[in-house]
């Protein structure tokens, strides 16, 4: 067999492993608590309580006091969670050094179903040291927030209240969450 045909044949293992795994963890999601039915922006956040991957206090609403909170439920199989996260570093560093903003972002992105030691090295990669992780090993946190697909986000007002809901991976999720978020913004600003 050329190299050629071994390269191709060897990455279309690993995309149909992909799938076969994204298919699962859906499927499990998907059977719990009615998690086909979305959040609706507008409704109040669900409880929040999962461990820390660094360890420390368990992660709950209380950490998002005043701020916006952008809520990620990722894993690390998941090509496009794996894409969508530095995007959404990018925006809430951008966020929070912006003088126009009113509130403060905090990205808290929940791992789901994995070992902590299997995303270590992704989640000590410098571009995450702002990012809070979680872990939510049993995907229970994942079926209270209706997270039915990874990637799932979750924007959160300061006041507890879902401003809006991202099923999947959105190539434009910067522009959507400036359009969210703009009422964080000071008066006059875009």
């Amino acid at each position: 067999m050329s190299r050629l045909v071994a390269t191709r044949v060897l990455f279309a293992a690993i995309v149909l492993s992909t799938a076969v795994l994204q298919y699962r963890e859906v499927d499990r999601l998907l059977q719990r608590q009615d998690a086909a039915v979305p959040l609706q922006p507008g409704t109040e956040a669900p409880l929040l309580r999962v461990e820390r991957l660094r360890g420390g206090p368990v992660i709950g609403r209380e950490d998002f006091a005043d701020r916006v909170v952008v809520l990620a439920f990722w894993a690390s199989w998941c090509l496009p969670c794996r894409a969508e996260m530095p995007e959404l570093v990018r925006f809430v560093n951008d966020w929070n050094q912006d003088p126009l903003r009113v509130r403060e972002a905090l990205f808290v992105a929940i791992n789901v179903g994995e070992d902590p030691d299997d995303i270590r090295s992704i989640t000590e990669n410098p571009l995450y040291g702002s990012v809070l992780f979680g872990l939510d090993p049993d995907g229970e946190a994942a079926a209270r927030w209706k997270a039915a697909a990874l990637p799932s986000t979750f924007v959160v007002g300061p006041e507890g209240t879902v401003l809006d809901v991202i099923r999947g991976y959105d190539p434009h999720v910067d522009l959507r969450l400036q359009g969210v978020l703009s009422k964080h913004r000071k008066r006059g600003a875009r």
